[in-house]
């Protein structure tokens, strides 16, 4: 894929960048390109996917490179986001429970 392909594919799934966003992270590792003759890169559709997938674990507890302390922080952070969306959709159930007349005793 070219460039701008890529730059396509990318604002399609919400991600903001231009060429020069692209060549950096290519510079950096994140997306792996290979330059063609006219100097221009091309990014193969699996290391699209690739980075699809490296963009989706960054700041969570499945990012590359992060010592375990933060892989553990990460983790308790998130139990605790579901722990209390939990509580929220129990709470959610007991109203609609009470509205439609059904017992949560039965």
């Amino acid at each position: 894929m070219t460039m701008n392909e890529v730059i396509e594919i990318l604002h399609a799934h919400y991600i903001e960048c231009d060429q020069s966003t692209i060549k950096k992270w290519i510079i950096e590792g994140k997306l792996k390109a290979s330059q063609v003759d006219s100097g221009e890169y091309e990014v193969e559709e699996e290391d699209l996917r690739d980075f699809f997938y490296y963009q989706s674990t960054v700041g969570t507890a499945f990012e590359e490179g992060i010592s375990d302390k933060v892989r553990i922080e990460r983790l308790l952070e998130y139990v605790q986001k579901l722990e209390e969306e939990m509580a929220k959709l129990r709470w959610e159930k007991t109203l609609l429970e009470f509205e439609l007349g059904i017992s949560p005793f039965n």
